[in-house]
């Protein structure tokens, strides 16, 4: 799982977002899974930035099932 601010999540490093996720994750983790991960952490860092000054969260929790 991940937590954080907005403006938090935006200035974090997509490997420590990354990590918090694997960690997370009760399932096996494919070079697929991985790429998708991260890919949407850059999508999602970029989307938020307007609202980088909002008082609001961002959470990834979820097991995707295989």
């Amino acid at each position: 799982m991940f937590k954080a601010s907005i403006a938090q999540f935006l200035v974090k490093n997509q490997s420590e977002v990354f990590g918090n996720i694997v960690q997370a994750f009760h399932g096996i983790d494919q070079t697929t899974t991985n790429d998708a991960w991260i890919g949407e952490i850059d999508i999602m860092q970029q989307v938020l930035q307007p609202w980088r000054n909002e008082d609001a969260y961002i959470f990834f929790e979820y097991d995707i099932p295989r």
